[in-house]
């Protein structure tokens, strides 16, 4: 299979079906053409059926030579069926299958490739919805769908041209049959389509109400907050409910009563007319009669695999759309870093054009020094993490590593150069060596434990069943809340990169910990760039320089008896910090 392909032509489902199943066009075709020699074959089998009705009818006496050659037929009808059949099943599914799994893989890769700003400003849900509800529905059409959409139109054209041997005036009464028939279907296809996108948005909410609700249901529990989320998700599934009723009430049932109409009264009243001026024989009712039945069979088949095929298109919107997001850009002439000097140069960013965050901010952090960054909330100090990680670019200004401007670096050579460890921590269902390791997969076990230890991981973890073999569920559950953060430093630790990103890395370990772990990533700042946020003034005493960031600005800059002696922001938050940790419980 190619290693890429063209994104989802959107004009419409046909277009979009060719493009999605380009590379395995062939064997899809095959198995179509298959499918329409099945329903030949079925045709044909009606047709011997019919023709000895009629001789029954018209009591002709059937010669033994003659039932030879009914049952001879009949055999290869029903042979013919089943090779078809299983031929086009087997080329459907391994197309199918085969095709769904690379547009997962594409979706997953693109969906790595995405600025950290689109996962910030989209829902869990819609995303997981692309992955699950919306590559099952195309899977649903191509595996089965699309085979309805071919049966539905073999077996009337094989009526049809038997019909023309029996009475051509039939034959024509049946393809005027098919041919108002057809845009009926077209026009209740376009209702489908519509209705099915926005059928597939409200189950995308559904999913995300779901897996808020499970996200959050500690602190749901925990607060007795049940009525709100439980309220949210019952909105959002009462909206799937009503829209998915209006996709069959509003137009798959009125469509399927009008094609019962159309299909069964036309030539049932033509014959019967025939019959009684007796331009029509019995033989040939009989055949008007059966196969009209059969004619509007597929034909309402058609129904079923056009509303498929509208919500499966609706799913190859929401695909397409995804697709369509703009990927993180890279430099295509990356330049070479020299040295681990950060100087943020006139930055400017803001989330939303009306509310900034940062506004003109400069400073220098030296090569292998501490700079720590304090403020009161919301003022933007994990924001200037984030932008040297470029999880965003600044809107003015630049930020350079090395002398050189980050759009100008690799991402990958840029964030093989940065540890970072934040308040959020972040570990992966298995074991706490393999969480460990994810920062060096070379890493050894005496390497792994050398960073625990450092991390002051090595005795908790040690007193555990497995130890470093031990399952921590799924994102360190089964571990509390220091724990997780130690096995987080560790990996960083282990990692070994030359700058170090801090967000409150210690909130929350106890105070012993903590004491060891300043000491721990004091020991590793010797030789590295340490940029660290945190609300613990206490912990950044012997900071090399303290940024003080007020309303998005610079406020105050220097080392901690410096930003004392000024008397300003800095000493203010420092004094109420020392009052905060003398406060005690009134009794």
């Amino acid at each position: 299979m190619p290693a890429a392909r063209p994104v989802l032509n959107r004009n419409n489902t046909f277009t979009m079906i060719l493009s999605l199943i380009e590379a395995d066009r062939n064997r899809m075709i095959v198995a179509m053409l298959c499918r329409l020699a099945q329903s030949f074959s079925l045709g044909f089998a009606l047709f011997i059926t019919l023709r000895m009705v009629n001789d029954l009818q018209s009591g002709r006496q059937l010669a033994s030579s003659w039932i030879g050659w009914i049952t001879a037929g009949m055999a290869v009808s029903l042979l013919a069926q089943l090779v078809f059949a299983a031929t086009s099943l087997r080329l459907t599914l391994d197309a199918t299958y085969n095709l769904c799994r690379f547009w997962r893989k594409r979706l997953l890769d693109h969906l790595q490739n995405l600025p950290i700003g689109f996962h910030h400003a989209s829902r869990t849900g819609d995303v997981s919805n692309l992955f699950t509800a919306d590559m099952m529905m195309v899977e649903s059409f191509l595996s089965d769908g699309l085979a309805k959409l071919v049966q539905g139109l073999g077996l009337p054209l094989a009526i049809t041209g038997f019909m023309f041997f029996e009475d051509w005036r039939l034959a024509i009464t049946m393809i005027f049959t098919v041919a108002v028939a057809l845009p009926i279907l077209m026009v209740a296809s376009r209702r489908l389509s519509s209705l099915g996108l926005e059928r597939q948005a409200s189950q995308a909410t559904a999913a995300s109400r779901i897996i808020e609700f499970v996200l959050g249901i500690k602190v749901i529990r925990a607060f007795g907050y049940t009525s709100t989320p439980r309220l949210k998700f019952d909105q959002a599934a009462k909206d799937f409910k009503q829209v998915s009723i209006r996709l069959v009430a509003a137009v798959v049932i009125p469509v399927m009563a009008f094609l019962t109409t159309l299909t069964l009264g036309i030539p049932v009243t033509y014959a019967a007319i025939g019959l009684s001026f007796e331009s029509l024989t019995p033989a040939t009712t009989i055949n008007a009669l059966v196969l009209a039945y059969a004619m509007y069979l597929p034909i309402s088949a058609l129904l079923s695999a056009t509303e498929t095929a509208r919500l499966a298109q609706a799913s190859l919107d929401r695909i397409s759309t995804f697709l369509a997001e703009p990927v993180f850009q890279e430099t295509e002439q990356p330049e070479t870093v020299e040295g681990f000097e950060l100087v943020f140069d006139r930055v400017s960013f803001s989330y939303e054009p009306s509310s900034p965050i940062l506004k003109d901010i400069s400073f220098t952090v030296p090569e292998r020094s501490v700079t720590a960054i304090v403020g009161a909330s919301g003022v933007g100090k994990t924001t200037l993490l984030n932008l040297v990680q470029r999880h965003w670019d600044p809107d003015t200004g630049f930020i350079r590593l090395g002398g050189v401007t980050l759009p100008r670096i690799r991402q990958m050579d840029l964030l093989d150069r940065i540890s970072v460890v934040s308040q959020d921590v972040h570990l992966y269902s298995g074991t706490i060596a393999e969480n460990i390791a994810m920062a060096k997969s070379s890493a050894d076990i005496a390497e792994i434990r050398n960073a625990a230890k450092i991390a002051q991981a090595i005795d908790f973890i040690e007193q555990l069943k497995d130890g470093f073999h031990t399952q921590i569920g799924e994102n360190g559950t089964r571990l509390s809340g220091g724990e997780r953060q130690r096995i987080a430093i560790a990996r960083a630790i282990l990692k070994n990169a030359p700058i170090i990103l801090l967000d409150e890395a210690t909130a929350s370990v106890d105070p012993i910990t903590d004491r060891a772990i300043q000491e721990a990533i004091s020991s590793l700042t010797a030789n590295k760039t340490l940029l660290t946020v945190t609300h613990r003034l206490t912990t950044i005493e012997s900071a090399d320089q303290i940024l003080v960031l007020d309303q998005g600005r610079i406020a105050e800059c220097g080392t901690h008896e410096t930003l004392l002696g000024l008397g300003g922001l800095y000493a203010r938050l420092h004094d109420k910090r020392l009052r905060a940790e003398k406060w005690t419980i009134s009794t």
